[in-house]
């Protein structure tokens, strides 16, 4: 599968569009949104557990790719130009599908209907959406994954209290005020459960792929998931206002809420029992 582009290709929305993921938020989350939002159709393809485990057991035993050029997910496969593509890292298909959703017509208003995007006609504002990317990268996942592959249980814990007590908070602390600086202020001062004021990262308050992507770390620190930010993370979240602005900016989009809702029933049905 070749990943070279015709520069006319460059315009084109892909078909068969396939983005394969677990059954969870985390990484796949702010490229889910990111190509509904923008109305492209995309096959949302969530993997158990227990099937990514058969096929790496498969592809061990067998010597074939079955887990895709890099043995982890997400993967985005699709088709274009009559050549089929498989391409992989979250960041670099965000990307993608941003520049994607910026060829949509609705790309260019504001308010509630337009299309969140990778801005890459605007230099400073391309450079603020790889800025609030970056940072979120560099300071979240690698903490997290380091406490999931800890074996010792004395030494997770001691791990956990630091991120929580020490990492987090300041990380969050350096990430809320990031947001101010990019977007220009001012900064939001309040995050009670009522609060209704928004924010983005950029100062044009049109949504883009920054936004989405820490509507998703937010939504997976609060989602339970992750067990030891269960009871923590909402209190530990909403000391930072701006950084739940952004969070709340998104969840409150309607699109958001509609996405959420065809998640929430295709679950449901999943889970009745059969007749």
């Amino acid at each position: 599968m070749g990943a070279s582009f015709s520069s006319s290709s460059q315009r084109q929305i892909p078909q068969n569009i396939r983005l394969y993921y677990f059954d969870i938020s985390a990484r796949a989350e702010a490229i889910r949104l990111c190509l509904y939002m923008a109305g492209i159709d995309f096959e949302d393809v969530r993997l158990q557990f227990d099937e990514w485990a058969v096929l790496k057991k498969n592809e061990t035993e067998l010597g074939t790719q079955q887990t895709g050029p890099m043995g982890q997910m997400p993967i985005l496969k699709f088709t274009l130009d009559g050549k089929e593509h498989m391409l992989c890292q979250s960041r670099s298909i965000l990307r993608y599908v941003g520049r994607l959703a910026a060829t949509r017509k609705s790309s260019n208003k504001k308010g509630g209907d337009a299309v969140p995007t990778y801005p890459v006609h605007d230099a400073i504002a391309s450079l603020i959406v790889d800025q609030a990317l970056d940072s979120l990268e560099d300071t979240f996942p690698g903490s997290f994954r380091a406490i999931m592959a800890e074996k010792d249980e004395a030494k997770k814990q001691e791990m956990i209290q630091e991120v929580l007590n020490k990492k987090l908070p300041e990380a969050l602390r350096r990430l809320d005020a990031l947001i101010v600086s990019s977007n220009g202020g001012p900064s939001l001062t309040t995050t009670a459960e009522n609060c209704e004021t928004t924010t983005t990262w950029l100062p044009s308050g049109v949504l883009s792929i920054a936004d989405l992507s820490t509507y998703a770390f937010v939504d997976l620190c609060l989602s339970g998931f992750i067990a030891w930010m269960k009871e923590p993370g909402a209190a530990l979240l909403n000391g930072y206002p701006n950084v739940m602005g952004v969070h709340r900016r998104v969840l409150q989009d309607a699109r958001t809420k509609a996405w959420n809702s065809k998640v929430t029933a295709a679950k449901n049905k999943t889970d009745e029992p059969a007749s």
